[in-house]
């Protein structure tokens, strides 16, 4: 056989043998980068969640503030409390 096809042919199925593990790398780094941006997207939404759970409380506080204010009943000020103490556990999260 020539040295030269013999060679080539050589180099040929190196390449061919390689395709499969670039292929199960390339699966591997697919997958790892999935989980990541997947862990990232979960953490947004319970962010955002929490973000919305304080501007409610904040709402409550605001509301029951201004009620007690307008009005002078103290029956106002439960939801101003129970608000309050709430906002500062969400904002920690």
């Amino acid at each position: 056989m020539n040295p030269g096809i013999e060679r080539r042919t050589r180099s040929l199925f190196a390449w061919i043998a390689s395709v499969p593990l670039l292929l199960a790398f390339l699966g591997f780094w697919a997958e790892a980068e999935y989980r990541r941006t997947s862990a990232l997207v979960d953490h947004t939404h319970r962010v955002l969640s929490t973000i919305d759970s304080v501007l409610d409380l904040l709402t409550r506080a605001e509301t029951g503030q201004r009620g007690f204010v307008l009005t002078g009943l103290d029956s106002y000020l439960e939801p101003f409390e129970q608000s309050s103490a709430e906002i500062g556990t969400q904002i920690a999260d």
